[in-house]
């Protein structure tokens, strides 16, 4: 009896535990929420567009102009100037396409089966927004320090199988960082995104200082000069133009 007592207790604990950490996991992604502006609004935007620039630290930290937009749910372009020229990637909610002079590809192309991929998998910039309705599945894995502060670790699965680890300030809700890992003929990528420097536009907070770490060096960092929500964004300039080069 005793031990049928103690293994009814064992489960009484776990289902305790869980219900704890779904709340737990559900109140810092409201805190994160709130801080972005909060789930009405969230759910009534629109569009963004930024305007600012990559300094590639991977070329010794040479600047490169750059125009981006977003439509909710998923699409999504970016739009660069190298060496004069044109660069752009793109998804327009179900095909990913780039053209890039800078890399020999003159005219607008479907971009690799695994890059399209990962693209697609990833497409929902803010996918915290109504998570459930979506599907997607989140745990929240405990608290660690990232930069002398308190932050909460939680892991965010997509209905595709993708998954990511997103911290946040355990003061101010803000999402710091997200950590991903990739595998690609058995070698293991490790992708860390940092951001920084917050200011609100209208009612949104965003970060205008975005780091990108490969494997621990720092690849890029994007800084916002300008942002613009829920302006008018046509469809069509997510979708791949035919039959002509972009610099024609």
């Amino acid at each position: 009896m005793k031990s049928l007592k103690n293994l009814l207790m064992f489960f009484v604990t776990m289902i305790i535990c869980g219900m704890l950490n779904s709340q737990d996991v559900d109140e810092i992604i409201n805190m994160y929420l709130d801080s972005m502006g909060g789930i009405e609004k969230l759910r009534d935007w629109k569009t963004l567009k930024g305007n600012g620039k990559y300094v590639m630290m991977t070329q010794g930290g040479k600047e490169i102009s750059m125009t981006t937009w977003y439509k909710a749910p998923n699409k999504k372009r970016v739009d660069m100037i190298i060496d004069g020229q044109t660069a752009s990637y793109s998804f327009d909610g179900k095909t990913s396409w780039f053209c890039d002079p800078s890399r020999g590809i003159n005219t607008p192309t479907l971009m690799p089966e695994d890059q399209a991929k990962n693209n697609e998998d990833n497409a929902d910039e803010y996918a915290f927004i109504d998570y459930k309705k979506k599907g997607y599945t989140v745990e929240f894995l405990g608290k660690e320090e990232f930069e002398g502060r308190d932050v909460y670790k939680v892991k965010l699965t997509r209905t595709g199988g993708s998954e990511s680890f997103h911290f946040f300030d355990c003061q101010t809700g803000y999402e710091v960082k997200i950590l991903i890992f990739t595998l690609k003929d058995n070698n293991k990528t490790v992708t860390e995104i940092v951001e920084r420097d917050f200011k609100k536009i209208d009612w949104l907070l965003l970060p205008f200082s975005i780091e990108t770490w490969v494997n621990g060096k720092m690849a890029n960092k994007l800084l916002i000069e300008k942002a613009e929500i829920n302006i008018e964004i046509d469809d069509s300039i997510f979708c791949m133009p035919k039959q002509m080069s972009l610099n024609e």
